[in-house]
């Protein structure tokens, strides 16, 4: 039976697959934090199993990240193509 503060994953139920760090026991219910939308949920700690496996809804939030980082540089102009006495001020 997972405790308190381990890695978990939940194998049973509407949330099955997901993963999350168990925040609280009690009384049968869980307090899961999860890695994929980084949200609170309780469901029944006998859903649940200890694991190393993280779903990969860290990816969702760094990836939207990644591909923007391109466009935005096409954008700004090429430092190199100013002249000196053109130069930025303060």
């Amino acid at each position: 039976m997972p405790q308190e503060g381990d890695h978990v994953k939940v194998v049973a139920g509407q949330m099955a697959g997901e993963t999350g760090m168990l925040l609280r026991l009690d009384a049968g219910v869980a307090t899961l934090f999860l890695d994929s939308s980084r949200q609170e949920v309780k469901l029944f700690s006998r859903d649940l199993t200890e694991s190393a496996d993280i779903v990969a809804g860290i990816d969702r939030w760094v990836t939207p990240l990644q591909t923007e980082i391109p466009s935005v540089c096409q954008r700004l102009p090429d430092v190199r193509s100013v002249p000196p006495d053109q130069g930025w001020s303060a």
